[in-house]
């Protein structure tokens, strides 16, 4: 019996001992997923937005930015979030301010298929077709769209402030406290 005392004494520090390493384990598990890499995330986004703001100010090397910021994009999505709404968003609108039409609507397409009814991404659609060329309009592939999202047959878009307050009003619906939106569409009609 003295045996048998003895034998508990010594396993009850160690089953202490390893409750702490799994909780230790544990916590550094959850803060590399929930702080660390939403952390990292955030950051790099930032990165490549700067990489596609360079684009302005150096249109030489323009395809050289646009790789890096395609990079970064990429290792975001391979390292810390896969399919995160901000990151597209945030991509899509600093390529529309470059005026680089093309890799915006593919970024903010890609948003709008993760969640068609997300009232950024929505808003963020309605200020692409705000801003962008007469003479692009006309070029786009209005089918990337059309995938995501379901436009009234009873009500015929012809010009690109169509789509703009279809897409400025859906973020309303989707959300009724947008106030950018509100304003957009306030701008919008006042603007015709």
């Amino acid at each position: 019996m003295a045996h048998w005392n003895s034998l508990m004494r010594f396993i009850k520090p160690l089953n202490i001992f390893f409750l702490l390493i799994v909780v230790f384990l544990v916590s550094n598990v959850m803060l590399y997923h929930f702080v660390y890499k939403p952390f990292m995330s955030k950051r790099l986004i930032a990165k490549g937005i700067i990489e596609i703001q360079k684009v302005i100010s150096n249109s030489n090397s323009k395809i050289t930015h646009i790789n890096n910021a395609e990079g970064i994009f990429r290792d975001i999505e391979e390292n810390y979030t896969i399919n995160s709404i901000n990151a597209y968003n945030q991509y899509g609108i600093a390529y529309l301010k470059v005026t680089e039409y093309n890799l915006a609507l593919q970024k903010l397409s890609k948003s709008l298929s993760i969640n068609p009814n997300h009232p950024s991404t929505l808003y963020y659609i309605g200020l692409f077709f705000n801003n962008i060329s007469d003479d692009y309009f006309n070029h786009i592939d209005h089918n990337l769209l059309s995938k995501s999202v379901q436009f009234p047959k009873t009500i015929t878009m012809k010009v690109k402030y169509d789509y703009a307050l279809f897409f400025y009003c859906k973020s309303i619906i989707v959300d009724n406290k947008n106030i950018e939106s509100i304003k957009s569409i306030k701008e919008l009609i006042s603007s015709k």
